[in-house]
């Protein structure tokens, strides 16, 4: 059997490939929802004037009158132990993403469902919440999607 002598730069792209195929299957730790790629989205209303979302990587926990979204959550996998993680954990009053006005008061929302989960495969979801009335300025009509 012959051998085989490569140069610098052939062996540099050698080694690359083989750490490519090695480390590929460690770098999709986190799958992103939807079809056959990792956890379906899902889409949960709470019975309790909140909803949740979330795809496996990320879920919110949002508040469908005030548009407030106390809880973020990031789930990771960096070694053998799947970890999650408040991303609002430990901010003022305990970490919140909220909408104010120039009269420093939150609008009402109205909540209604663009993309239900359940029926596009889990692949995708989508809220908006309409604001409009007193609580903004000048009347205006305000949309927020997630």
């Amino acid at each position: 059997m012959p051998l085989v002598y490569l140069d610098t730069k052939q062996l540099r792209f050698v080694l690359a490939l083989a750490a490519i195929t090695v480390l590929a299957p460690v770098a999709r730790a986190n799958l992103p929802g939807g079809g056959t790629n990792g956890a379906n989205v899902t889409l949960t209303d709470n019975n309790d004037g909140t909803i949740t979302m979330a795809n496996g990587i990320v879920s919110i926990h949002l508040s469908k009158s005030s548009g407030v979204i106390d809880v973020f959550n990031y789930t990771f996998k960096n070694s053998a132990s799947t970890q999650t993680i408040n991303m609002f954990g430990g901010g003022y009053s305990g970490g919140k993403f909220y909408w104010e006005n120039s009269s420093d008061l939150g609008p009402n929302f109205t909540y209604a469902v663009v993309a239900n989960p359940t029926a596009n495969g889990g692949n995708y979801a989508e809220v908006v919440l309409t604001a409009s009335g007193s609580a903004n300025v000048s009347n205006i009509v305000m949309e927020a999607h997630f």
